[in-house]
């Protein structure tokens, strides 16, 4: 269930708060708006071939390999949320949208692997359900952050710790089995 609130915290509150985080440091509406596109066009890509991975090096390995990266991404893009010129951010925000969906999507492949059959489609209601926890707090931990005056850069790299988490989450799943 953990790792479900760590991957919707990234998830959501991303295509939540991206586009004030990127106005907020003086990027134009229209890039704001553009980014959870790109971000979003990322993770499209990584449905299409994801499985494909999982299949290959199975899942625990491969979405490991993925929040590894987009722990990584997601703290870089934070760093260079008002500096990075307009394709090099695209470019970064279309990178963590592959790894961080893709991921996303995977997950489920875990949570159905996790349960036994009878009690799979009660356990992963309860996953999910549970999840949308991080969808509640984090907007507001964000909101927060923002009143407070921290800085959107440090708020955006901050995205990392789910990222970061969720990778230690399914090294304890992996380890379980």
């Amino acid at each position: 269930w953990l790792l479900f609130i760590a991957m919707l915290t990234i998830s959501y509150c991303l295509t939540s708060w991206l586009p004030t985080l990127l106005v907020e440091v003086g990027r134009d509406a229209r890039f704001a708006a553009l980014s959870i596109s790109i971000f979003s066009l990322g993770g499209i890509i990584a449905a299409l071939g994801v499985g494909l991975l999982i299949d290959r090096w199975g899942a625990i390995r491969t979405l490991v390999s993925f929040l590894c990266l987009a722990t990584v991404l997601l703290f870089i893009v934070g760093q260079v949320l008002a500096t990075a010129s307009a394709p090099m951010l695209m470019m970064l925000l279309a990178l963590c949208g592959f790894f961080v969906l893709g991921a996303y999507g995977g997950i489920n492949v875990v949570l159905a692997s996790f349960y036994d059959a009878d009690i799979r489609a009660t356990g992963i209601g309860w996953a999910k359900s549970v999840g949308r926890i991080g969808t509640l707090v984090a907007p507001v931990l964000i909101g927060t952050a923002l009143t407070l005056g921290i800085a959107e850069t440090t708020i955006m790299s901050m995205f990392s710790l789910p990222a970061a988490l969720a990778v230690a989450f399914l090294v304890v799943i992996g380890l379980q089995r």
